[in-house]
């Protein structure tokens, strides 16, 4: 009796699914969330009360919130069954565990159109994704590049003549939709398309998307911009971009490719299999995105490089790889695992006093926030989950006043920090002529998660504080 061969690719989804579900275990056991999670999430939550033009959690502006507003609004209808029940400190967690599996199905998809005879450049994208660090910040690119994968489906249906005309007027829309997600990734999208119908001279098609791209975010956007038009221009402009420092800044590239090592094996096998003929102009084409992403001041914008890494390996007509390359890209992936698994189960384990303190925390968190329903509760982005879909939930951070441009309005608010370092920034929240703080330990500290470099040193401690702001 004959033993039936495994496929490689069936191999890879196993290795992928085992990777990802061992990364979800991790999460919901220890359930701290990257800053920028909670702050993605606070339009989303603040449609789920019932506020459509505000962001109370992380934009305490008292204006009207009217930045783009998609993301929260689909996120608000995936986020509703999770609001207001313990399941809702998990649910960042669960639900970028989806998205990844449904962009993993897209990217599927899409190699499947190229009619590629062998599934290798798929199966090192899979890998790539599933062990990059970027893909675990919780933030909003991974769910948009879905849309972006979806776009990308429907600019191959525009060669078919039957299905051109709809499949122009469809990329157009899905455009404009993608815009309104994050400016960003429209801009992105933007250069996509022109690049794609530029290599096939399909100059009209760029127009014409462009077009409907454009009239979808004028019927969808500028009656909301026009509401409060001088808010809309304060917000985005100068709090969202000056404020914040968002100039050129090359490190962005440096920490890009330290959260996505993986990239780094991909980027090999690319530039190694493009024929010398095209080298420069592939070279031009990356210049030129990379250098649309670079003044946008933020190292997360460079994911959208996996999709369009992927596309211009799927036009190669093959790839060049041999067994040095295959030994470089088990380096890779294996520095990936450790990264993103290998060395966070670590320090979870080494350190279980850490996580069960943790969980006291957003407990004692939620329980404050609950218990006082007048008064606002501000915690910091790592338990934010805790209190973001309660009504007086408020994140703290270091740059608020900065980014803010003024103090927040504070009357008898409470802070909740997990360090009493954090008190040095809370004091910038308040006028030091008329308000003063007190610290009350609520949960004793514990150590600090291992660190890993050749010092042994630990993170901060952790524990909870109430701070409350006394008027003199």
């Amino acid at each position: 009796m004959k033993t039936k061969k495994i496929s490689g690719l069936k191999i890879t989804l196993i290795a992928v699914a085992l990777i990802l579900v061992s990364k979800l275990i991790v999460q919901l056991y220890f359930p701290e969330t990257n800053l920028d999670g909670p702050w993605s999430l606070s339009y989303t939550f603040s449609i789920i009360n019932g506020h459509l033009f505000q962001s109370s959690f992380s934009h305490d502006f008292g204006d009207i919130y009217n930045l783009p507003y998609l993301y929260g609004t689909v996120t608000a209808a995936i986020y509703f069954p999770f609001a207001h029940t313990w399941l809702n400190i998990y649910s960042i967690f669960l639900i970028n565990f989806i998205f990844i599996v449904f962009l993993l199905f897209i990217f599927y998809k899409i190699f499947k159109s190229y009619n590629y005879k062998k599934n290798t450049i798929f199966i090192v994208f899979a890998f790539a994704i599933v062990l990059s660090y970027t893909f675990y910040l919780q933030r909003p690119e991974p769910p948009i590049l879905i849309f972006i994968g979806v776009l990308h489906l429907v600019l191959l249906k525009t060669d078919t003549a039957e299905k051109s005309i709809r499949s122009i007027v469809a990329a157009g829309v899905l455009t404009g939709l993608i815009a309104l997600l994050h400016p960003t990734a429209g801009l992105y999208c933007g250069y996509f398309i022109l690049i794609f119908f530029y290599e096939k001279k399909s100059f009209k098609k760029i127009i014409y998307i462009y077009s409907f791209a454009l009239a979808t975010v004028i019927v969808l956007y500028l009656p909301v911009v026009l509401l409060d038009y001088n808010a809309w221009k304060y917000n985005l402009f100068t709090r969202v971009y000056s404020n914040e420092d968002r100039g050129a800044n090359w490190q962005n590239i440096k920490t890009f490719f330290t959260y996505s090592v993986p990239f780094l094996f991909l980027m090999l096998i690319y530039i190694i299999s493009i024929s010398k003929r095209k080298m420069i102009y592939e070279l031009f084409v990356w210049i030129i995105l990379i250098a649309l992403i670079v003044p946008l001041g933020r190292y997360y914008y460079f994911i959208y490089l996996f999709h369009f890494l992927f596309w211009r390996m799927l036009l190669l007509p093959q790839l060049n790889i041999s067994l040095w390359t295959k030994c470089t890209g088990a380096i890779f992936f294996l520095a990936g695992l450790l990264h993103v698994l290998l060395l966070p189960v670590f320090q979870v384990f080494e350190n279980r006093d850490y996580v069960a303190t943790f969980k006291h925390t957003i407990d004692k968190s939620r329980t404050i926030a609950i218990e006082n329903p007048l008064n606002h509760v501000w915690v910091s982005p790592f338990i934010g989950m805790s209190v973001i879909d309660l009504p007086n939930g408020r994140l703290h951070f270091k740059e608020y006043v900065i980014s803010r441009g003024r103090k927040p309005s504070l009357n008898n608010d409470i802070f909740l920090i997990e360090n009493l370092a954090m008190k040095n920034y809370i004091q910038s929240y308040v006028n030091a002529k008329t308000d003063s703080l007190t610290a009350e330990n609520i949960i004793s500290p514990v150590k600090g998660l291992r660190r890993f470099g050749f010092n042994n040193s630990r993170n901060d401690s952790l524990g909870l504080w109430k701070i409350n702001v006394i008027h003199k």
